[in-house]
C-alpha cells in the first residue's frame, strides 16, 4: 500500500499551473509542521519542517494563438529533528537503530518557461522547459546542483464545462532520470463547484461562496537536493489538505489579491540519503506531520466562470 501511495507523490509544481483556472502572478507562502496525532507508526524518527516559497508568473501574449509563461520560483525549506534516535534500512533489508540529530537547510531556485499554443477548436498544446538549482543552503552554485527537466501537455476541449489533458513529464533528479505520464482534467461540476487536476500529482475540488473559495486538494512532493558531489537528500511524500481562499477583488476585475490558508496531513513520507563515500542509499520513514500554511497571491483569473458574484450568478 505504501508503494502505491508513493506513486501519487510526483511532479513539478510549475506544470500543475497548466491545469487550473487561474495564474498566480505572485504567490508568497509560509508553513510550519508538527508531528501528527492522526498517524502513529513504530521506530520512526520525528522531524518538523519550516517552508518559505516565492513564486512568480509572467504571461506574455505572443499572438492570438501563442502564450509564453515565465515562472521563476524560490523554495526555502528547513528540517529539524525532534528526537535523537531513528531507524534506517540499508539496501532495503537490514534494519539499524542509530543516534542522530538531523538539522538541514535546503534551497531551490527554478526557472520554468512554458510555451502554449491554442488551436482554433479550443484545444491546446503546451511545452515546458525547467532549469533548477537544488542544494544545501550553505553550498555555492555549481554543476553538481543543476537539474534539467520539462513536460509536454495536450488539452482536448469537449465542452465549456470539461477538458481532458494528457502528456509526459521528465526531470533529471540527483538519484537518476524521472519520467512520469500525465493525465489532467478541468470540470465545471455545477455553478459553485469547479474541479481540476494533473494526475498523479495534483487534484483539487473547489467550492465557491462568492469571494470565499474553500475545498479539498492533494499535492505530491518529489524533491531531491545536492549535498555535494555524488551525494543527495531525496524527499518524497504526499499532502492531503483543506484550504480557504478569500478574494479581495471587485466583480469587474480579473486580477485580485487572494488571502490563502490551508491545513493538512502528510501521507507516506520517505527520505533517502546517498553519501559520496558509499554506494548504499539509506531510507527513512519519518513520522507523519500535520501542517498549517498561510500566504498571499496576486491572481489572474483565466476562466470567467470560476469567480461567482451575487449580482451575476452563472
Amino acid at each position: 500500500m505504501r508503494r502505491l501511495l508513493l506513486i501519487l507523490n510526483f511532479l513539478l509544481i510549475s506544470v500543475v499551473a497548466l491545469s487550473q483556472p487561474f495564474i498566480d502572478l505572485l504567490n508568497i507562502q509560509y508553513a510550519q509542521t508538527s508531528i501528527s496525532k492522526l498517524y502513529k507508526g513504530k521506530d520512526e524518527f520525528k522531524v518538523n519542517h519550516e517552508w518559505k516559497s516565492y513564486a512568480f508568473n509572467a504571461p506574455i501574449k505572443l499572438n492570438e494563438k501563442k502564450l509564453l509563461l515565465i515562472s521563476p520560483e524560490i523554495n526555502n525549506k528547513k528540517y529539524q529533528q525532534t528526537d535523537s534516535t531513528y531507524t534506517t534500512q540499508q539496501n532495503g533489508s537490514t534494519t539499524i537503530s542509530a543516534y542522530s540529530r538531523f538539522h538541514a537547510h535546503y534551497i531551490s531556485y527554478a526557472l520554468p518557461i512554458t510555451l502554449i499554443h491554442k488551436f482554433e477548436n479550443d484545444n491546446s498544446l503546451s511545452a515546458t522547459f525547467v532549469y533548477r538549482q537544488n542544494k544545501v543552503f550553505e553550498n555555492s552554485f555549481g554543476w553538481t546542483t543543476d537539474q534539467l527537466g520539462g513536460a509536454v501537455l495536450y488539452t482536448k476541449t469537449y465542452s465549456n464545462k470539461f477538458k481532458l489533458k494528457g502528456g509526459l513529464y521528465y526531470n533529471r533528479e540527483f538519484w537518476g532520470n524521472y519520467i512520469m505520464p500525465l493525465l489532467g482534467f478541468e470540470w465545471k461540476a455545477s455553478k459553485n463547484i469547479y474541479c481540476w487536476g494533473l494526475l498523479p500529482n495534483s487534484t483539487t475540488v473547489d467550492v465557491s461562496f462568492n469571494k470565499l473559495h474553500t475545498g479539498f486538494a492533494y499535492r505530491g512532493i518529489e524533491e531531491s537536493y545536492s549535498e555535494s558531489y555524488n551525494s543527495y537528500f531525496h524527499d518524497r511524500e504526499g499532502h492531503v489538505k483543506l484550504y480557504l481562499n478569500y478574494y479581495l477583488i471587485n466583480q469587474k476585475q480579473k486580477i485580485g489579491i487572494v488571502l490563502l490558508a490551508e491545513g493538512g496531513q502528510s501521507v507516506s513520507r520517505l527520505y533517502e540519503f546517498k553519501a559520496s563515500t558509499s554506494d548504499n542509499i539509506s531510507k527513512y520513514h519519518p513520522a507523519e506531520n500535520y501542517f498549517i500554511r498561510i500566504g498571499v497571491a496576486v491572481r489572474l483569473i483565466t476562466r470567467g466562470d470560476f469567480k461567482l458574484w451575487p449580482s451575476q450568478p452563472i
